[in-house]
């Protein structure tokens, strides 16, 4: 992960060996209890041209995940794209 007032272009970023670690954040919506309360959504995805899935900004800090998933992705295509089965040879 990243932390920067600056997005970096993805040239700079260094993606390391295959056997790296990939960092993937999910956003949940606020559920029914925290909206009553007033609660508001402080997360924000900034629309960077190639980087439209990689990006976060919370309290005008942007951060930088190898992925990210937004609140209204479904349950199914979380488990269809980083489940086990996909990046494991022994899972399948």
């Amino acid at each position: 992960m990243t932390m920067s007032n600056e997005v970096q272009q993805p040239e700079e970023r260094s993606r390391g060996d295959e056997d790296s670690i990939q960092v993937v954040a999910r956003f949940r919506p606020l559920n029914d209890s925290e909206e009553r309360a007033g609660s508001r959504f402080i997360v924000s995805f900034p629309q960077v041209k190639g980087q439209e899935d990689t990006l976060v900004s919370i309290a005008s800090k942007v951060y930088q995940f190898d992925s990210i998933l937004k609140p209204n992705i479904t349950q199914e295509k979380v488990y269809n794209t980083y489940s086990c089965k996909k990046y494991c040879q022994r899972c399948s």
